[in-house]
């Protein structure tokens, strides 16, 4: 809602890939790859923390930096390992931007990672709809979305979406 009246708007829509018995055990096909599970992103203040809900819009010159907090499933292995994570912001013209590298452990027989991270936001970034693309040890594992603005009340981010 906006000034009382419904507005169109794009969210993070949370699709688990893995299915689970009522033991919480993990039943059914294991995952070939990585795959993002669940992601949410904030607008953030100088030091990283969060300083409004998710799916608001960043405010760009307003809101330093962005807060990921990512969660990745990962196929299940006998032995515990380490991964690398590497996150591209992709701005709405396609230039990619390294936002975050990190080596996670992975327990044995794991099949989530989980972690949060922020970044701070280019004085070169443009208004529009960013992408967050990850990777595991330089597989794809999914992509999420922000939407950024100098002026988020008056830019038309559904006109954005309709381009994409």
């Amino acid at each position: 809602m906006k000034n009382g009246q419904p507005i169109d708007i794009a969210a993070n829509i949370v699709f688990p890939f893995r299915l689970r018995d009522d033991k919480g055990k993990v039943v059914g096909r294991d995952l070939p790859g990585p795959a993002l599970s669940e992601l949410a992103i904030f607008p953030a203040d100088a030091s990283g923390k969060k300083s409004d809900p998710e799916g608001f819009p960043i405010r760009h010159g307003s809101d330093p930096r962005l807060r990921v907090e990512a969660s990745i499933d990962v196929p299940a292995a006998e032995a515990a390992r380490k991964v690398t994570v590497r996150v591209e912001a992709v701005s709405p013209k396609g230039r990619r931007v390294a936002v975050y590298e990190d080596t996670h452990p992975v327990a044995a027989n794991a099949t989530q990672i989980r972690f949060p991270f922020s970044s701070a936001i280019g004085g070169d970034w443009e208004d529009g709809i960013w992408m967050l693309r990850f990777q595991v040890d330089k597989h794809y594992a999914g992509t999420g979305q922000f939407w950024l603005a100098r002026d988020p009340d008056h830019f038309d981010f559904v006109a954005a979406l309709r381009q994409k």
